[in-house]
């Protein structure tokens, strides 16, 4: 993610759900990308994109699996994913 502050508060949002690991992006194939910035389709791994409404069809276009608002809550994030 290119927003740190974003990236830390979706990590501690989902560190708190059991059955989600959190891996950084060196860290192997994850089963969903979450993503702040361009989205990067990746053979058989839904990317979920986090942007303001302005946002939101660039990324549908690009290929992202889903768009959520960027201030979404912790139940909507697990919820996506």
């Amino acid at each position: 993610m290119d927003d740190a502050e974003l990236a830390e508060r979706v990590r501690m949002m989902l560190i708190e759900w059991p059955g989600i690991e959190v891996l950084d992006a060196d860290d192997g194939m994850p089963q969903v990308r979450i993503t702040d910035g361009a989205v990067e389709v990746t053979r058989n791994v839904p990317v979920l994109v986090l942007t303001d409404a302005s946002g939101v069809t660039e990324a549908l276009q690009a290929g992202a699996s889903a768009v959520l608002s960027e201030c979404a809550d912790g139940d909507t994030l697990s919820t996506a994913i």
